[in-house]
């Protein structure tokens, strides 16, 4: 008698189940999503950002920047998005994505991202159209310091394995 499994058998077997495809899911829009082209779009929404707080002359005169202009004048916002966007334009041209430096800067860029977000949030008067912009921006800024932070780990377990391998133990 032949014990070799069927086609269909096969089929089955083979066959994830539905939580092992949602995680799947999960993981490839999340964690192997494109880190640079993140940081790209960062880059250029933190350029735009300097540009018009630099040329314009009342740019935090809306009641939803009240917080900003609490913390600083329209001049230094415009200095610490023109600093953030060189930071996160000299990231993408070494590559250096997962550098100690480029994880403390996207802890940054979160913070500022989100500070900003909260700060329109919780401002009086009615949301500015754009805000899903921001909110976008921020979720990719948090996105990058969780990508960065995954990355590290993985690389310093893996070092530590091999590390621990080099010398003979498990």
């Amino acid at each position: 008698m032949n014990h070799q499994p069927t086609y269909y058998a096969k089929a089955r077997q083979g066959k994830k189940s539905p939580f092992k495809r949602l995680a799947f899911i999960i993981r490839r829009i999340t964690l192997e999503a494109d880190l640079a082209a993140t940081r790209f779009s960062l880059a250029l929404a933190e350029t735009f950002w300097a540009f018009n707080l630099f040329f314009s002359k009342d740019a935090m005169q809306a009641e939803k920047y009240y917080v900003m202009a609490q913390t600083m004048g329209q001049a230094e916002w415009g200095f610490v998005f023109a600093v953030i966007s060189l930071m996160q334009w000299s990231i993408l041209v070494s590559g250096r994505y997962h550098g100690s430096a480029a994880a403390a800067f996207a802890g940054v860029s979160a913070f500022l991202w989100w500070y900003i977000i909260i700060g329109l949030l919780t401002s009086s008067g009615s949301l500015p159209v754009a805000i899903g912009s921001e909110i976008a921006l921020g979720c990719a800024a948090g996105w990058v310091l969780i990508r960065t932070g995954v990355d590290r780990f993985d690389t310093q377990w893996a070092l530590l394995k091999s590390q621990g391998a080099h010398h003979g133990r498990r």
